[in-house]
């Protein structure tokens, strides 16, 4: 702890992130991103896919461009169960998932970047295809320190030991966002959902994820 009365020391401010717009597009998109598909279709990892429903749409979220801005979970421990049950997760508690359930499946894609007053933001695309129910799909933008943060420590954290057996050939971007960054994500990020899908990780920090993520609720 600081000693009473002493001056706190001001923290450089980290590298900016950096990467090849032209990369990044040429791994992961042969044509714009950015734009629903007729027909029903949508992009995913490079290729064009069909959805589940006719009616599938993308739900666009609005990121806060607030460089300093610290994203994290504001569900409380009642209402984790009821969150992922709404998003077509099969949460039974806490710390475990309903057996045999017929679930959402979780697909991310970190796809491209952008340059917001001085800081890079790293575009997330988000989808939850349910056999059952009309996909949900949408995006959010986050800069590489919320993704650290509030992302990859609390899963980290939570899988302790066994984090390099998910993720040991997907590790997660360097610091100061060096070239090749977005593709970093994009592998590091398919490697959670399917942490989510095989139920590796409790309800509770399934849930923190999609908050973080900004997951739509369901349509009434």
């Amino acid at each position: 702890a600081r000693a009473p009365g002493a001056m706190a020391t001001k923290q450089p401010a980290p590298p900016p992130d950096e990467e090849s717009d032209e990369e990044a597009h040429r791994a992961f998109a042969p044509d714009k991103r950015d734009d629903v598909l007729p027909s029903g279709k949508w992009l995913y990892s490079g290729s064009l896919c069909h959805g589940d429903q006719p009616e599938e749409h993308i739900i666009r979220a609005h990121p806060n461009q607030l460089a300093e801005l610290r994203f994290s979970s504001t569900l409380t421990d009642c209402e984790v169960v009821p969150f992922l049950r709404a998003l077509g997760l099969a949460a039974s508690s806490l710390e475990s998932w309903a057996a045999g359930a017929d679930v959402a499946k979780l697909h991310l894609e970190a796809c491209q970047h952008s340059e917001v007053d001085g800081h890079t933001w790293y575009r997330v695309h988000c989808h939850l295809v349910h056999s059952m129910t009309i996909g949900r799909h949408w995006q959010v933008d986050r800069r590489l320190v919320h993704l650290r943060t509030s992302l990859h420590d609390p899963v980290k954290r939570e899988l302790g030991q066994h984090y390099s057996l998910f993720f040991g050939s997907s590790p997660f971007a360097q610091y100061g966002g060096p070239k090749g960054t977005t593709r970093r994500l994009h592998v590091w990020l398919q490697a959670l959902a399917e942490c989510i899908n095989r139920c590796q990780v409790p309800p509770v920090t399934a849930a923190q994820v999609m908050r973080f993520l900004d997951a739509p609720a369901a349509e009434r």
